[in-house]
């Protein structure tokens, strides 16, 4: 990494001397895909400095190592940078021969470029899908639980009126029932303080109906008990 920084940013001999140490961990490690890079980097290193014999024998081992790995990516770099090396050396055939040889493999990897686009984006879009879905489910999930809640709600609002009502209806009753009550202890005082003041006026018309069947009344007698008689006449009507 620190090589390509310093490639980038012009410093040759920094960059060379930094591969250099990578190139000589790579050989303790032996591992050839890291080696393609370094390679790669090696080619890029040399072609700046104008040597490009070193630049073309790194890309002949960058080429080499990559038909080995089936590496597209790096024997593409490898081609194009030995006919980068061929063009600088006037060497146009053979600058020709490996544009050649680049272009089917940079048609492949291009090709492959657009159907990982491709995929990528359709990966994308259904994912993008799916999160639309989730979305509109929990759309449709808080809209249920809503109208569930507002339902409850009603419900429970009923069922408040209800109890309320019952108990305005009860509360009535009772006091339909004490009314009620009250006039029945009205009404049994009044029986009872009737009954009570009918006893003398009822034993004096048993009396005089008793006198009047021994025919003892004289019509003067009679004429006195009319006053107790309408009184009882009265009374019964009254009742």
């Amino acid at each position: 990494v620190q090589s390509h920084i310093q490639l980038e940013e012009n410093n040759i001999e920094q960059a060379l001397e930094s591969n250099k140490k990578y190139d000589s961990l790579l050989r303790k490690l032996k591992n050839p895909r890291d080696r393609i890079l370094t390679y790669n980097l090696y080619t890029r290193l040399y072609f700046h400095t104008t040597e490009y014999n070193k630049a073309r024998k790194y890309a002949d081992s960058t080429i080499y190592h990559a038909l080995q790995l089936k590496d597209s990516v790096e024997l593409l770099n490898g081609y194009e940078s030995l006919s980068k090396i061929a063009n600088h050396n006037a060497a146009y055939e053979e600058a020709a021969k490996y544009s050649t040889l680049a272009l089917p493999i940079k048609e492949a990897l291009d090709k492959k470029s657009r159907e990982d686009n491709l995929k990528l984006l359709r990966t994308k879009l259904e994912l993008e899908y799916e999160l639309l879905e989730r979305e509109l489910e929990d759309g449709k999930k808080l809209i249920r639980q809503r109208r569930i809640t507002a339902v409850s709600l009603l419900l429970l609002a009923i069922l408040i009126g209800l109890l309320l009502f019952g108990r305005r209806i009860l509360k009535k009753r009772k006091a339909r029932n004490n009314v009620l009550q009250n006039l029945n202890q009205t009404k049994n005082k009044l029986f009872s303080i009737i009954g009570h003041d009918l006893k003398a006026p009822i034993h004096t018309l048993q009396e005089v109906l008793s006198i009047y069947d021994g025919k003892d009344l004289s019509n003067k007698e009679i004429a006195n008990m009319a006053a107790t008689l309408k009184l009882i006449s009265i009374i019964v009507l009254l009742l």
